[in-house]
């Protein structure tokens, strides 16, 4: 199973509402996985900056 997220798992209770539910939901989630947090800025953020400064130039 792969979850991504672009929200950190500390804001998830903002999502689903309850911060317990949450982080159980995390605890189940990362028990006997392996993590991987890759950090940088997104392609798709990245494109569209770019399509909106070329269509700017035109």
């Amino acid at each position: 199973m792969l979850v991504t997220s672009i929200m950190p798992s500390g804001r998830w209770g903002e999502v689903f509402g309850d911060d317990v539910v949450a982080w159980a939901m995390i605890d189940r989630l990362v028990h006997h996985v392996e993590v991987l947090s890759l950090m940088g800025d997104s392609n798709r953020v990245k494109n569209r900056q770019d399509h909106l400064s070329n269509a700017e130039q035109e």
